[in-house]
């Protein structure tokens, strides 16, 4: 397990940063998350929510899950740390409709102030090449190496509750 990272204000973008450097591993379970055994993009955020408000914790759910509920997020602000960002795209495989959105969000982060931001990444990072672990990287060249790539991606800006 590594340390909060103090240089950010926001209690959650701090305890993101205790991930970093963590396995990704698609669908991962609370124990692994808790344990810093691995995670998916959803359960980092959930988790550490969880460490920087232990007094109302959420349970675990899918990115969709936290962008949509009511109870869990509220709107957020473009580039404020500690803001969570989601993204609604599909893969280069889908058909329906093809490298589009569907309505459904599919990945998430922690903003970590402007374009900073800290996730579980299942292959991207841009200045080690392919990582499958949690990162702090830039979210706006994400979406532009995703762009470039033929992807059409719609996000939405949310914060815990």
């Amino acid at each position: 397990m590594s340390v909060r990272d103090s240089a950010y204000a926001n209690p959650v973008a701090q305890w993101g940063t205790t991930w970093l450097d963590v396995p990704f591993i698609m669908g991962s379970y609370d124990y692994e998350v808790e344990k810093y055994e691995g995670t998916d993009c959803a359960d980092l955020l959930t988790a550490a929510h969880n460490k920087a408000h232990p007094s109302h914790p959420f349970g675990y759910t899918n990115a969709h899950g936290l962008a949509t509920s009511s109870t869990m997020t509220e709107p957020g602000v473009e580039g404020i740390e500690g803001d969570l960002v989601f993204w609604d795209y599909h893969t280069q495989q889908s058909e329906d409709p093809p490298n589009g959105p569907d309505g459904t969000y599919d990945h998430s982060m922690i903003c970590a102030g402007g374009s900073a931001a800290i996730w579980a990444s299942g292959g991207w990072s841009s200045s080690r090449g392919m990582m499958r672990c949690v990162i702090a990287d830039d979210w706006e060249q994400w979406r532009e190496d995703k762009e470039q790539a033929g992807f059409q991606l719609n996000h939405c800006w949310r914060r815990f509750r």
